[in-house]
């Protein structure tokens, strides 16, 4: 019996790459669509857009005539928000470019020209927490900046707001509101009610703790039921066949 399975592709940085931890969204949506679609994870720690567009250009070119995506997570922008001077940064402008790119060759290629595409962006950072963490972290980043970023990444999505294929989470805007100290999480000065609002949230101050995860998994099933309610696990069906029909057919 020759088949293969639909496939939903996660590109983006580290938050990416380690979403397969427990509670990852990668982990939650192989598990959601389990007998249903692969989930391929395309995460590469430390990398910005600039350095992720080749690979993505990668994705697109491996993906042959039998290949069907159902949806594309691009998850970039934290990286590229690192302060001037420091190697990770892309500049505003290039950031918005090179998602944008990956948009317009998306819709141009013939395999995923029907494809879903979810913008995922930054969530907010804890500067508090990086410099404990991560003296260097903690200097290369900061608050106002990565929001920029935010900002950024949703406009871009928005500059394809006729194509209802394509819509945008705003991950740092849930992280405020889960917390309910949005404002506090600008101070570089440690606060403890924002400390222990963040449990869970962080593991670092940048990269995401189980419940961190657990926050974008529910928005992102809850915006393909919103948006694609076709795609939603329930609705996705099996790819291989349900072994009772095999008994019933008689299969062995």
């Amino acid at each position: 019996m020759a088949f293969s399975y639909p496939k939903i592709i996660l590109v983006g940085d580290s938050l990416t790459q380690f979403s397969f931890c427990p509670s990852g969204i990668g982990a939650q949506l192989a598990h959601a669509y389990c007998r249903k679609a692969d989930i391929l994870n395309r995460g590469v720690s430390g990398y910005n857009s600039r350095w992720l567009l080749p690979l993505f250009r990668e994705t697109l070119k491996q993906l042959t005539s039998s290949d069907k995506v159902l949806l594309y997570i691009l998850w970039l922008g934290t990286n590229d928000a690192c302060l001037p001077g420091y190697p990770h940064h892309v500049p505003l402008s290039e950031f918005q470019g090179n998602l944008r790119t990956m948009i317009t060759e998306l819709r141009a290629h013939p395999i995923t020209q029907t494809s879903k595409i979810l913008v995922v962006t930054p969530p907010p950072i804890y500067v508090p927490l990086l410099l404990q963490n991560a003296s260097r972290e903690g200097k290369a980043r900061d608050y106002k900046v990565t929001r920029q970023y935010v900002d950024a990444a949703l406009a871009v999505a928005e500059d394809f707001h006729e194509d209802t294929g394509i819509t945008a989470i705003d991950f740092h805007h849930l992280i405020e509101l889960e917390t309910s100290y949005g404002c506090s999480l600008m101070v570089e000065i440690e606060d403890k009610n924002v400390r222990s609002a963040l449990d869970g949230i962080f593991t670092d101050g940048l990269h995401l703790g189980w419940k961190g995860y657990d926050i974008l998994y529910k928005k992102i099933i809850t915006e393909i039921g919103r948006r694609w309610p076709e795609l939603t696990p329930e609705k996705v069906p099996f790819t291989a066949a349900w072994w009772g029909d095999l008994v019933k057919d008689g299969g062995s």
